[in-house]
C-alpha cells in the first residue's frame, strides 16, 4: 500500500466479505506478510522504530518497521506516539501502528486533546484493541478456514496457520502443541495483570475501559485455543496439564477482579470466560476420542499415566464447586471409558499405578468423581453455557463437544428438568440431531419426554425437535412425530372410576382400566375428543405410588396438534389465563421456534391445530385473544410480558399463512396494539428489554410487505382499515425513532436493532413508493392508498415540517456514535451484537441517502439533514478508512449530497472542509492503492470524485487536484500558466493506471474511472496547460474508443456490452474536448494524438456507434405477452423505475424486478415474467450505453468536422461519415418510439456535417460524393420507421426537417450551373417532387387550423426543394409526371385556400402564410402546365378577393407601408402574373386583363412614383418597376388595346424621365439609396463583402449601396429604351 499500513481491521472486514473482485493472490500475499503477527503471541502488533536513513525528506523523524515492510514516521507522529506511550504504558511501535493505520486521522482527530488524558487514552485504547482483536478475530477466521475443504479461503488460511504453527515447534521441536502450550502460558500471564498503575490516575471510567478490553482479549484468545485443540492439535500431555493447572489457578477463568465494570457486566464477561474455558476442558478431555483405540493417537494425553494422575489431582480440586462440574464429569465419564477399554488402559504409561491409584479406590475413582459432579446439577451449567455462548463464532463446534457429552452423561443421571432443558436446546439444532437421535441413551430421553408427558409440560418443546429438525431441513415430517403414544396425567381427587388389573409378579407400574371416561378440565391439557376426556376402557400404569393423588400413564395413541388447540380453546373461552402461564409460555416458545422456519409443512400444522376447535375459532384467532387479553392488562409480570412477546412473535409467523386474518386483528384491536407505548413506558422502560418492541417492528415490516404483495391484486381485507393501522403505526414508531437513544438498555443490541428496524423500514417505504411508477399515478387507486399515504406521512416527518430536526436528530446521531460503533464491530466477541451494530450503521446511511435523493426528485425544499451533513462532513471522511462494510454508503451519501438540486447555488464542501481539505484526497488515495480493496469500493470512490466536478464543487476540486492544503502556502498555484507537479500518488495517475489495467470481463470496474478522467478533463486542461497530453495517455484513450470494434460481442455478457459501450463512450468524449481546445488553441498536436489514430478505422467505429442492432425487439413482445397473460391492470411501464435512484445497468435496470417478484407472487409462477423483465432489462442496458456512444460520437464529429477542410489526407471524409451516419438510419432494429430521439439527432447531425461540407467547389470528385448523399438522404427519408405524412407528426417532422434541409442544399448546390450534367436517376426526381406536394397539400391544411412558426418553416422548405427542381434541366420530361402529383394531392387548391385565410393566419403580426403560398404558385406556375394549373383553380379571383390585395386597389403600396404586403406584390403576385401570361397568353387574358385593371392603381403608382423624386430607393422598387416593364412588354405580344387603355406609355416615359434624373445626380441619389428589408440590406452586405456588425454604421457601405443601385437602374433604363 506505498506508504500506508492496512489496518486488521480491514483485514477482517475484507475475509468477512468474501468479495471475488478482491484479489485473491494480493489478499493472501499480505495476510502471508503478517504471519509474525499470529506467532508473537503476547504483542502481535508490535515492530521496531528504527533511525531513519532518508535525508530528502526533512520531515521523516524515524522509520516503523513491522510485518516485513517500513512505514516513515513523520517528527509528529513520533512525539504524539511517545506522550500516548507515556500515558498508556505501551511501546512506542504499539502506538505508531496504531497511528499509522489510521493514515494519520487518529493523530488528527484526537491531538488537540492536550489537556484531557483520560479521555485521549480512551479513545486510544478504543483503537488498539479494535487492532489487536481484529488480528485475532482474523486468525480465528484462517483457522476455521483451514478446517474447511470447501471454504473460499481454504488454501490460503491453510499455508498461514501451519507457517504460524511450524514457528513455534521451532522453539519446542518435540512438543506437536507448542502453540497451544505458549498461549495458555499467557493465559497465565494475563491472570496475574492488573491494570497499569498509571491508569488509576487517570479515573474510573479509563480503568473500566481497560478491564473491558482485558476480558475481551481473554475471549478472543480462548477461541482460538479452541480451534487449534478442536480440530488442528493434538492434546497431548504438556497441553493437558498447562491447561488444567491454568484452571485450578483461575477456577475457569471465573475469579477475576471487575470492580471498576458495572456489575451486569462483569458477571456477563467472566461467565462467558468460564463457559468458554469449560468447554475447552471438555474439548481437551474428548469423550469421543477416549473410545477409539489409543495406540492409533500416540500423542493424546491419556497415554501418559502421570499426566492422567497429575489431571486428577487437578480434578479433585473442583469436587463440591459448581462451576467444575461439567469437567468433574466430563472427566469421570473419561475414566469410566478408560477402566472398561482393557486395550486402551494397556497402552498408557504405568498403566498399573494409574490401575491402583483411579479405580481401586473408593475415594479418588470415577464413580466418586461422577457422583459428586451430578450432585452439582452439572445440566445447568451446560444449558447455561449453550444460551450464553449461542451468538459465537464457533457456537457449531461447542454444541458437538457438548452433545458429545451430554449424549453420554444421560446415562448416569435421572432425568430432571435440568436435563431436559439442556437437551431441547441441544437438539434444537437440526444438525445435532440428526447426528445423535440414534444414540440408545439420547432415544431413551426422548421416549422419557413422551411418557411424561403433559404431566410435565417442560418436555414440550423436546418433544417437537424432530418436526422441527424435519422443517429446518426442508425434509417430510415423518407423521409419527405428530402423534403422542401415552397420556401421563394426575388423577383427579376423588376420581375412583377404574380397575386395577392383576398382573403375576408385578409389584411397581400397577396396570388400570378406565371404567368411565376421564374428564380433564382440571388439568388444562385435553385429549382431543369432544368430551375432552379420556375414554373408558382406557388402560394405563400408576408410575408413582409415593404421591397422591398418583399420576398414571395412560397407554393411548392421540395426534399432538389438537390437543394444543383445545387446551388454548379452553383457556381463553373460560379466561384462565392467570392459571396457565406456565402453559403458555411453553407452549408459545415452542410454536415461535416450530414456525421460525415457515415452510409448506406449517400450514398443514396450523390446520391440524384448528381442525378440532369448536365455533368459529381458530388456531390465529386463538393467538390473537392470548395477546389481547395481556395487552389489556394495565401492568404485566415478566411472565405476562414474556407471553406477549411470544404471541407478537407467532402472529409475525402468521402473516405468510394467513394475512387477513392478521390485518383483521390488526384493526380489530387498533388501540390496545397501539398500546406499545404503554408497553414500553409500564414495562420496557423499567426491565430495559424490549422484546415486544422488536417483535412489532417485526409484524409491522411484514404486513407492510403483504400491503406490496396485493397493491396490485387486492385481498378481501378493507384497504380503509389497512391505511388506517399502518398510518397510526408508523406514527407510533415515529416517536419510538424520535426517543430511543434516550432510553435505558438492559442489553444494548437492542438499541442498535431498533435503530436497524426503523432505518431499514423508512428505506424500504421510501424506495417501494417513490421508486416506480405505479405507485405514483395519478390515477386514484385504493389498492395503493395505504403505501401512499406512509410514504406522504414519511416525507413530511422528515422533509417537510418545521419539527423535521426531532426525527432526523436519531438518524444525524448516528454520525456522533460512529467511533463507539467501530468499537463495538471490531472488539466486540458477540458477533451477533458486531453484525447488528455494522447494519444499524449502513441503514442509517442508506436513509439518510433516499431522503436526499428523494428531496431532490420531489422538488422539495434542502433539507435540515443536508445542511447538517455538510457541516459534519469531516466525521464522514474521517470514517472512511476506518469501518470497511460501511466506505460504500458513506461515498454513496456524500456523492448524493453533493449532486443534490439546489434552488440556489449548492453549499461548498471546500466551506466545511477548510481546515480538512488534505483529508479528502488523501483519504480517496488511501482507499484506492489499498491492494484489498473490492470493485464495489473503488467504483464508489471514483463516482465521488466525479460528483464533485459535477456538483459545483470546483474550490474543492483545485486543491484536490493539486495536493495544497488551505489557505493555500501560494495562490499562484491556481494560475493557468503555471506548471504544479502532479506526483505518482494523485488521483490522476491513479485513474491512468488503471487505465492499464483493463480486463475484458471486468468491465464496469473502467467505467467509473474513465467517467471521472472524462468529467475533470476540463479542469486539468485549464489548470495545468497540456501535462497530460502525452502519447502514453492518448494512446488508452483511444484504445478504449476502439473497444466496440475490438472486443467481439460473444466475448461479453450483455451487462458487460452495456458497460463497454460507456466506457467507450467516455473515452470518445474525452477525445472531443481535446478537439475542441486544440480548436480554439490551434494546437497541433490534437491530430497527431487523437485524428490519426483513428483514421483507419473510423468507418467501423462509426458504423458500431451510429447502428443500433443490438436491440431485439421479441424480448419487449415477450414481456408484453407475459403481462397480458394475467389479464390485469398492471403493465410493464408500471414497474419503471422512477429514477430517485441512478439506474445501474443490469437485471434492474428500467424495469424494477425486485418489486415486481413481491407485487405479482399472487399469480403463481411468475418466474417467465421476472426472465422477460430481466432480458429486457439487459437489452434497455445495452441500448442506454449505446445511446451514450452514439451522443458522443456526434460531439466528437461536430469537433473533428473543422479538422478536414485543414487537413487533405482527410478530403471527403465528411462525405464519409454523412453516408455512414445515413446508413446507420436504415439498419437499425430499434422500435422507432424508441429510436426517435436518437435518428433526430443523427438527422441534426448530417445537416451540421452538411453545412461545412457544401462550402467546397464543385468538382467531380465532389459532385460524386453528393449525388451518393442525396439518395442516402431520400433513403433516410423514405423510412417506415416513421411517416412524414401524419397528421399531427410535430415531433417526427424534427427528424425530417434536418434531412430536407441536406436535401436543398446538396440539390441546390448540384444544380446550381446549368451546364453541370447531373446524375440523378428520375425516379428520384419524382419521388421528392411527389413528397414536397403530397406534405406541403397537407401542411396548407393544418396551417389554417394551427398556423404555428413551424408550419410555415416547413413549407418553405418544402417548396424550396421544389423549386430548385422546377427551375433545373431535371424537371425536363418529367411535366406530365409533376402536373399528375398536383393533381394528385390537391396541392394547388389547397394553396390557394390557405392564401384565402392567410389575411388571418398572422405570425408576430404579419401574414407570412400568404407570402408562402404565392411562392409556392409561382414554383408551379414556372412551367406551362403548372401556370395552367394555377390559372384553372381561379388564381386571380382569390387574389382579388383576399382582404390582402386591398392596397393594391388604391396604390400606393411600398417598402415603405407594409414590407411584407410590398414582397407578395413583387415576389409573389407580379412573377404568378407574368408566368401565367407567359405561358398561357390569350387562354387567360380575359382574367388577367380583369385582374390588371384591378390593380392598376397600384402600377400606375409604380411607375409614377419615379417621375417626381422618391422618398427612398431600393432594389426593391427598381424589381418592381423592372417586373412591370417586363409583364407590359409581355402584355404588347398578347394584349396591345389594354396597353393603349392604361396608357403604358405614356406610364413608362414619366418613369424613364423621373430615373434619368436620379442618374444625373448621382449625390442625390446615393441619399436615397435605402434598403427596403433585412433581407435586402443582407444581400447588400454579402455583394460588397463587409463585416455585418459595420454595415450600417459604415459611410463606405452606403456608398457602396448606391452604387449598386445605380447599376440596377442603368439596366433597367437600357431595357426601357430598348
Amino acid at each position: 500500500m506505498g506508504d500506508s499500513l492496512i489496518s486488521w481491521a480491514w483485514i477482517l472486514s475484507s475475509f468477512q466479505a468474501q468479495n471475488e473482485s478482491i484479489s485473491k493472490e494480493t489478499f493472501e500475499s499480505l495476510v502471508a506478510e503478517r504471519v509474525s503477527a499470529f506467532q508473537n503471541i503476547r504483542y502481535p502488533l508490535r515492530g521496531s522504530v528504527q533511525a531513519s536513513k532518508a535525508t530528502e525528506k526533512e520531515e521523516e523523524d524515524c522509520v516503523l518497521s513491522v510485518y516485513k515492510h517500513s512505514y516513515p514516521v513523520k517528527k509528529s507522529q513520533k512525539e504524539f506516539a511517545r506522550r500516548l506511550s507515556d500515558l498508556t504504558g505501551f511501546d512506542e511501535a504499539e502506538v505508531l501502528y496504531v497511528i499509522l493505520s489510521y493514515n494519520d486521522e487518529f493523530m488528527l482527530k484526537y491531538s488537540s486533546y492536550s489537556n484531557d488524558d483520560a479521555f485521549l487514552v480512551q479513545e486510544f485504547q478504543k483503537r488498539y484493541y479494535a487492532e489487536l482483536f481484529s488480528c485475532w478475530k482474523v486468525f480465528v477466521f484462517l483457522l476455521r478456514a483451514c478446517a474447511d475443504p470447501n471454504h473460499f479461503w481454504y488454501k490460503a488460511s491453510k499455508y498461514m496457520v501451519v507457517a504460524t504453527l511450524e514457528q513455534s515447534k521451532k522453539s519446542n521441536p518435540r512438543e506437536p502443541s507448542a502453540y497451544c502450550i505458549d498461549l495458555i502460558a499467557y493465559f497465565n500471564e494475563l491472570s496475574d495483570q492488573a491494570a497499569p498503575i498509571q491508569y488509576t490516575l487517570l479515573g474510573e471510567a479509563t480503568l473500566a475501559h481497560w478491564y473491558f478490553f482485558y476480558f475481551h482479549l481473554q475471549l478472543q484468545l480462548l477461541r482460538v485455543l479452541f480451534l487449534l485443540i478442536y480440530s488442528l492439535l493434538p492434546c497431548t500431555s504438556e497441553v493437558a496439564i498447562a491447561w488444567f493447572s491454568c484452571m485450578k489457578k483461575t477456577r475457569f477463568l471465573h475469579d477475576q477482579e471487575f470492580m471498576h465494570l458495572d456489575m451486569e457486566t462483569g458477571f456477563s464477561l467472566c461467565n462467558k470466560l468460564t463457559y468458554l474455558a469449560t468447554v475447552i476442558s471438555v474439548t481437551i478431555i474428548s469423550l469421543d476420542k477416549q473410545v477409539l483405540p489409543f495406540q492409533a493417537n500416540d500423542a493424546f494425553f491419556m497415554t501418559s499415566g502421570d499426566c492422567i494422575l497429575k489431571i486428577q489431582d487437578i480434578m479433585s480440586s473442583f469436587l463440591g464447586d459448581p462451576i467444575g462440574s461439567v469437567v468433574a464429569l466430563t472427566w469421570g465419564i473419561a475414566l469410566h471409558n478408560l477402566h472398561n477399554s482393557p486395550e486402551n488402559l494397556s497402552t498408557v504409561q504405568n498403566s498399573s499405578v494409574v490401575s491402583h491409584t483411579l479405580f481401586k479406590n473408593p475415594q479418588t475413582s470415577y464413580q466418586s468423581m461422577i457422583i459428586s459432579a451430578v450432585r452439582l446439577d452439572p445440566f445447568s451449567l451446560m444449558h447455561s453455557i449453550l444460551n450464553g455462548l449461542q451468538d459465537d463464532v464457533n457456537y457449531d463446534g461447542y454444541l458437538i463437544i457438548l452433545a458429545v457429552l451430554f449424549a453420554e452423561a444421560i446415562s448416569y443421571v435421572k432425568f430432571s428438568s435440568s436435563v431436559i432443558f439442556c437437551a431441547t436446546t441441544l437438539f434444537k439444532n437440526p444438525q445435532i440431531f440428526e447426528m445423535f437421535s440414534d444414540i440408545e441413551s439420547v432415544a431413551h430421553l426422548f421416549s422419557y419426554a413422551g411418557a411424561r408427558f403433559p404431566f410435565e409440560l417442560s418436555q414440550f418443546p423436546l418433544l417437537l425437535t424432530p418436526v422441527l429438525s424435519s422443517l429446518n431441513l426442508q425434509r417430510p415430517v415423518n407423521p409419527d412425530f405428530n402423534l403422542n403414544t401415552t397420556f401421563t396425567q394426575v388423577l383427579p381427587k376423588g376420581f375412583k372410576s377404574y380397575e386395577i388389573i392383576p398382573e403375576p409378579n408385578v409389584t411397581t407400574n400397577v396396570l388400570i382400566e378406565l371404567q368411565d371416561s376421564l374428564p380433564l378440565e382440571q388439568t388444562g391439557f385435553f385429549f382431543p375428543n369432544p368430551e375432552k376426556a379420556i375414554p373408558k376402557g382406557t388402560r394405563g400404569r400408576i408410575v408413582s405410588v409415593d404421591t397422591f393423588p398418583p399420576i398414571v400413564m395412560w397407554d393411548v395413541v392421540y395426534p399432538r396438534w389438537p390437543c394444543i388447540g383445545i387446551s388454548l380453546q379452553h383457556i381463553v373461552t373460560n379466561n384462565l389465563y392467570h392459571l396457565h402461564d406456565e402453559f403458555l409460555v411453553t407452549f408459545l416458545h415452542a410454536l415461535v421456534d416450530l414456525y421460525k422456519s415457515n415452510t409448506t409443512e406449517i400450514r398443514e400444522l396450523t390446520r391440524l391445530v384448528s381442525i378440532s376447535l369448536e365455533g368459529e375459532y381458530d388456531f390465529i384467532d386463538l393467538i390473537c385473544s392470548v395477546l389481547d387479553h395481556y395487552l389489556s392488562n394495565s401492568s404485566l409480570s415478566d411472565t405476562e410480558y414474556q407471553i406477549c412477546v411470544l404471541s407478537c412473535q407467532l402472529l409475525c409467523a402468521f402473516v405468510h399463512i394467513e394475512p387477513t386474518s392478521i390485518w383483521a386483528y390488526a384493526s380489530r384491536s387498533l388501540q390496545k396494539v397501539l398500546s406499545l407505548g404503554n408497553v414500553i413506558f409500564e414495562h420496557e422502560s423499567l426491565s430495559g428489554v424490549y422484546d415486544f418492541t422488536l417483535a412489532f417492528f417485526e409484524l409491522y415490516e411484514l404486513l407492510l410487505d403483504n400491503c406490496i404483495s396485493t397493491s396490485v391484486i387486492p385481498d378481501d381485507f378493507s384497504i380503509n382499515l389497512k391505511s388506517e393501522f399502518a398510518k397510526q403505526s408508523i406514527q407510533c414508531f415515529c416517536e419510538i425513532f424520535a426517543n430511543f437513544l434516550d432510553w435505558r438498555y438492559s442489553k444494548i443490541i437492542q438499541q442498535y436493532e431498533i435503530g436497524c428496524r426503523f432505518t431499514s423500514l423508512i428505506t424500504k417505504l421510501l424506495n417501494v413508493i417513490y421508486g416506480i411508477e405505479y405507485f405514483g399515478s395519478k390515477v386514484p387507486n385504493k389498492r395503493i392508498l395505504p403505501l401512499q399515504q406512509l410514504g406522504n406521512y414519511v416525507v413530511q416527518r422528515f422533509l417537510v415540517q418545521q419539527d423535521a430536526k426531532r426525527y432526523l436528530h436519531p438518524l444525524l446521531s448516528i454520525l456522533d456514535r460512529i467511533d463507539p460503533l467501530y468499537t463495538e464491530i471490531f472488539s466486540s466477541t458477540d458477533n451477533k451484537l458486531a453484525e447488528v451494530a455494522k447494519n444499524w450503521l449502513v441503514s442509517s446511511l442508506e436513509t439518510m441517502q433516499i431522503l436526499i435523493d428523494l428531496r431532490g426528485f420531489l422538488n422539495l425544499k434542502p433539507s435540515e439533514l443536508e445542511r447538517d451533513l455538510f457541516s459534519r462532513s469531516p466525521q464522514l471522511f474521517y470514517a472512511l478508512p476506518q469501518i470497511y462494510p460501511c466506505v460504500g454508503s458513506i461515498l454513496r451519501l456524500l456523492t448524493s449530497l453533493i449532486l443534490a438540486p439546489w434552488p440556489s447555488e449548492t453549499p461548498s464542501l471546500l466551506a466545511y472542509m477548510v481546515n480538512f481539505t488534505d483529508v479528502v484526497g488523501r483519504v480517496c488515495v488511501r482507499l484506492l492503492e489499498n491492494p484489498i480493496h473490492s470493485s464495489y469500493i473503488e467504483g464508489c470512490v471514483w463516482k465521488f470524485l466525479s460528483s464533485i466536478m459535477k456538483g459545483q464543487q470546483q474550490g474543492l476540486a483545485v486543491l484536490l487536484f493539486s495536493g495544497k492544503k488551505f489557505p493555500l502556502e501560494n495562490m499562484k498555484s491556481l494560475r493557468h500558466n503555471e506548471q504544479t507537479q502532479i506526483t505518482s500518488r494523485s488521483l490522476i495517475n491513479l485513474a491512468e493506471k488503471r487505465m492499464d489495467n483493463f480486463f475484458i470481463n471486468d468491465v464496469s470496474t473502467q467505467v467509473p474511472i474513465i467517467e471521472f478522467i472524462f468529467l475533470s478533463r476540463n479542469f486539468w486542461s485549464a489548470s495545468y496547460g497540456t501535462a497530460q497530453q502525452e502519447t502514453d495517455f492518448w494512446k488508452k484513450v483511444i484504445d478504449a474508443i476502439k473497444l466496440p470494434v475490438t472486443v467481439s460481442s460473444p466475448e461479453l455478457l450483455e451487462i458487460s456490452k452495456a458497460d463497454l459501450y460507456v466506457l467507450a463512450a467516455h473515452a470518445v468524449r474525452i477525445a472531443a474536448i481535446q478537439l475542441h481546445i486544440a480548436k480554439f488553441n490551434k494546437c497541433v498536436s490534437a491530430k497527431k494524438l487523437v485524428i490519426d489514430p483513428l483514421k483507419d478505422c473510423l468507418h467501423d467505429l462509426i458504423q458500431s456507434a451510429f447502428t443500433i442492432t443490438t436491440y431485439d425487439p421479441s424480448v419487449f413482445e415477450t414481456l408484453n405477452n407475459n403481462f397480458e397473460r394475467f389479464q390485469s391492470e398492471l403493465n410493464a411501464m408500471s414497474l419503471k423505475n422512477t429514477g430517485i435512484t441512478p439506474p445501474v445497468y443490469g437485471k434492474n435496470y428500467f424495469y424494477n424486478t425486485h418489486l415486481a417478484k413481491a407485487m405479482l407472487s399472487v399469480y403463481g409462477n411468475i418466474e417467465p415474467m421476472i426472465s422477460s423483465m430481466g432480458s429486457a432489462n439487459d437489452a434497455l442496458s445495452t441500448l442506454d450505453a449505446q445511446t451514450a456512444l452514439l451522443r458522443s460520437w456526434s460531439i466528437f464529429l461536430s469537433a473533428f468536422i473543422d479538422f478536414v477542410k485543414e487537413d487533405s489526407t482527410l478530403s471527403f471524409l465528411d462525405f464519409d461519415i454523412m453516408n455512414w451516419i445515413l446508413e446507420s438510419l436504415g439498419n437499425d432494429t430499434v422500435d422507432s418510439f424508441i429510436i426517435r430521439d436518437l435518428s433526430i439527432e443523427r438527422a441534426a447531425l448530417v445537416f451540421h456535417v452538411s453545412q461545412h461540407a457544401m462550402s467546397a467547389p464543385l468538382t467531380d470528385g465532389f459532385k460524386e460524393r453528393l449525388e451518393s448523399l442525396m439518395v442516402l438522404t431520400w433513403q433516410a427519408l423514405s423510412t417506415d420507421k416513421f411517416s412524414l405524412f401524419e397528421v399531427d407528426n410535430g415531433l417526427q417532422m424534427n427528424y425530417y426537417r434536418p434531412l430536407l434541409q441536406v436535401l436543398y442544399n446538396g440539390l441546390n448546390k448540384l444544380l446550381s450551373n446549368a451546364n453541370q450534367k447531373v446524375n440523378i436517376e428520375v425516379g428520384f426526381v419524382s419521388g421528392i417532387l411527389s413528397m414536397c406536394h403530397r406534405k406541403l397539400s397537407q401542411l396548407f391544411q393544418h396551417a389554417i387550423t394551427e398556423p404555428t412558426p413551424d408550419v410555415h418553416s416547413d413549407i418553405v422548405l418544402l417548396n424550396a426543394i421544389q423549386n430548385v427542381i422546377v427551375n433545373s434541366q431535371l424537371i425536363k420530361g418529367l411535366q406530365s409526371v409533376y402536373i399528375s402529383h398536383i393533381m394528385d394531392h390537391s396541392s394547388v387548391e389547397n394553396c390557394l385556400r390557405l392564401f384565402s385565410w392567410s389575411h388571418a393566419l398572422l405570425i408576430d403580426g404579419q401574414p407570412y402564410f400568404a407570402d408562402a403560398a404565392l411562392s409556392f404558385l409561382v414554383t408551379c406556375s414556372s412551367i406551362p402546365a403548372g401556370a395552367e394549373q394555377v390559372a384553372s383553380q381561379g388564381v386571380f379571383f382569390a387574389i382579388a378577393e383576399s382582404p390582402l390585395s386591398s392596397l393594391l386597389k388604391t396604390g400606393g403600396l411600398g417598402a415603405d407601408v407594409s414590407s411584407v404586403q410590398y414582397k407578395l406584390w413583387i415576389r409573389g403576385i407580379l412573377p404568378l402574373l407574368f408566368n401565367i401570361v407567359k405561358y398561357l397568353g390569350n387562354r387567360t387574358m380575359n382574367d388577367a386583363r380583369e385582374f390588371i385593371l384591378l390593380v392598376l392603381p397600384q402600377i400606375q403608382f409604380s411607375f409614377l412614383n419615379w417621375s417626381q423624386p422618391p422618398s427612398s430607393v431600393s432594389l426593391a422598387s427598381i424589381d418592381e418597376s423592372f417586373m412591370l416593364v417586363l409583364l407590359m412588354d409581355l402584355l404588347q405580344y398578347f394584349n396591345p388595346a389594354l396597353l393603349q387603355e392604361i396608357r403604358v406609355s405614356e406610364l413608362k416615359a414619366e418613369m424613364l424621365n423621373g430615373i434619368d434624373y436620379l442618374i444625373s445626380h448621382p449625390n442625390f441619389l446615393s441619399s436615397l439609396a435605402e434598403p427596403a428589408t433585412l433581407y435586402e440590406q443582407e444581400y447588400a452586405i454579402e455583394v460588397i463583402g463587409l463585416p455585418k456588425e459595420d454595415a450600417e454604421a459604415s459611410k463606405e457601405t452606403k456608398t457602396q449601396f448606391a452604387k449598386l443601385i445605380r447599376m440596377q437602374l442603368d439596366k433597367l433604363r437600357a431595357h426601357i429604351e430598348s
